[in-house]
């Protein structure tokens, strides 16, 4: 059930929105599953891709990742390092990527804490923080 939502959401990922939406998406949802996320609204989570890898997973060109990345970064939303992101506007990134994380069915992170606007933890512990 759970792979079935998460092919779900990103068939809906490449296929129906653009460039920002989906790089914006995907940083929220591996945020949520590495469980670095935390209430505040900026965080640093390891992430050691290159932008071709980065541009195979959305399904995009290296050249166009690099301009949507300075895009986010000129908005002060997130930097991209050789082997980590650091997220400096959760809220906007996550409205940017128009992301609800109840697909990834995470209940609660392992370390207790998720951003609000992520979603990434179900209501009850979302009011509790």
């Amino acid at each position: 059930m759970l792979d079935a939502a998460i092919v779900n959401e990103w068939v809906v990922n490449v296929g129906r929105r653009d460039a920002r939406t989906r790089m914006a998406h995907l940083l929220c949802e591996v945020a949520c599953r590495s469980g670095h996320a935390t209430p505040e609204n900026a965080f640093v989570f390891p992430f050691p891709v290159t932008q071709a890898q980065f541009a195979d997973m959305l399904g995009l060109t290296p050249v166009h990742v690099n301009r949507t990345l300075k895009g986010l970064r000129e908005g002060n939303v997130v930097n991209v390092a050789a082997s980590s992101v650091e997220i400096v506007d959760w809220d906007r990134l996550a409205d940017i990527g128009e992301f609800d994380a109840a697909y990834l069915q995470l209940g609660s992170l392992r370390n207790g804490k998720a951003p609000r606007a992520a979603r990434c933890a179900p209501p009850a512990v979302q009011m509790a923080s």
